[in-house]
C-alpha cells in the first residue's frame, strides 16, 4: 500500500474512514510533507487516530466541536448526493404512500416505535432496509417490510416514493446530519425528518421538508400530508430544487478543496 501510494506522489491524503489508519500506520504510509486529512460522522476513535490528522472534515456539529478541543483543525461538512445519478431516474407514478429506507440497530432505538405509530395512520407504509424479522414482528411491521435496498435500486424507490420517513441515530444528538436527507429530496419525494437544531442551515422548515417532534406527531403529519397531495407535492418540489441546487458533491468537493488549500498555505508559510 505504501508503494502504491508513493506512486502517486500526493500532496493531500483523504481518508473517508479515519478509523482504519492509527497513527504509526499513517507514517508508514505517507511522507511528513503529505497532508492528511480525514472524514467521519460516526463516534470518534482513539485520540490517537484524530490526532494523526492535519484536518477533519465531518457533518456533525457536535464531532467538530470534540475534534477542535483534541487540538485538531474540524471543518463542518455536510453530506450530499450525485446529482447526475438522481437526474438519470426515469420519471413514473408515485405509488408509494410512505417508505422508510433505513436499518433497525442499536443506535436507531426509536426506528421500530416511530415506524408503529405511523402504520396506526398510514398502513400503506412500506419499509426497505436491514431488519430481522423477530424486530419486525415486535412492533407489527412484518407485513410491510420489503426486504433491503441500496444504491440504485434505493434511489427508485424514494423516486416513487410521496413521502420519506427519515430518523437519525443516537449519534446525532440534536443535529440534522445524514444522507437519507439528500436522498429523498433529490428523489422529489417530501422528506418527513425530525426536528433539529441546525436543520434550518440545510433547508426551510415547512417549505422545503417538513419536520416532526413526536412519533404520534410524525403519524400525523404523514396522514395529512397524503390527504393533502397539492401542498405535498408543493413542498416536496422544493426540497428537490434545493438540494439539486445546493447539496450535491460538486458543491461539497468544492468547498473541501477550498478549506484543504487554505490549510496547506498555512503549512507552507
Amino acid at each position: 500500500m505504501k508503494l502504491k501510494i508513493e506512486s502517486f506522489r500526493p500532496d493531500v491524503l483523504l481518508v473517508l474512514d479515519i478509523n482504519l489508519f492509527p497513527a504509526k500506520l499513517l507514517k508508514k504510509l505517507v511522507s511528513p510533507t503529505v497532508l492528511c486529512v480525514g472524514e467521519i460522522a460516526s463516534p470518534l476513535p482513539p485520540k490517537k487516530f484524530v490526532h494523526a490528522y492535519d484536518m477533519i472534515f465531518s457533518a456533525h456539529p457536535g464531532l467538530v466541536r470534540e475534534i477542535t478541543n483534541l487540538g485538531v483543525k474540524a471543518v463542518w461538512q455536510p453530506l450530499g448526493i450525485d446529482a447526475e445519478a438522481f437526474e438519470a431516474l426515469s420519471v413514473g407514478e408515485r405509488d408509494i404512500d410512505a417508505v422508510f429506507v433505513g436499518s433497525f440497530g442499536r443506535l436507531q432505538k426509536n426506528t421500530g416505535p416511530l415506524l408503529a405509530e405511523i402504520k396506526k395512520s398510514t398502513p400503506t407504509l412500506e419499509i426497505f432496509g436491514n431488519a430481522k424479522n423477530s424486530e419486525l414482528r415486535k412492533f407489527g411491521l412484518l407485513e410491510n417490510y420489503r426486504g433491503p435496498a441500496w444504491g440504485s435500486k434505493m434511489h427508485s424507490i424514494l423516486r416513487r416514493a410521496k413521502i420519506s420517513i427519515n430518523r437519525h441515530g443516537e449519534i446525532a444528538g440534536p443535529y440534522a446530519a445524514n444522507m437519507r436527507m439528500y436522498e429523498s429530496t433529490a428523489a422529489g419525494a417530501l422528506l418527513m425528518t425530525e426536528e433539529k437544531s441546525n436543520l434550518t442551515d440545510l433547508f426551510i422548515p415547512g417549505e422545503e421538508v417538513v419536520t416532526y417532534s413526536s412519533n404520534a406527531d410524525a403519524a400525523q403529519k404523514v396522514r395529512f400530508y397524503l390527504d393533502n397531495p397539492q401542498l405535498l407535492e408543493k413542498i416536496a418540489s422544493a426540497g428537490s430544487v434545493r438540494t439539486l441546487r445546493n447539496h450535491t458533491y460538486r458543491q461539497r468537493v468544492i468547498s473541501m478543496l477550498d478549506e484543504i488549500g487554505k490549510l496547506a498555505r498555512g503549512k507552507r508559510k
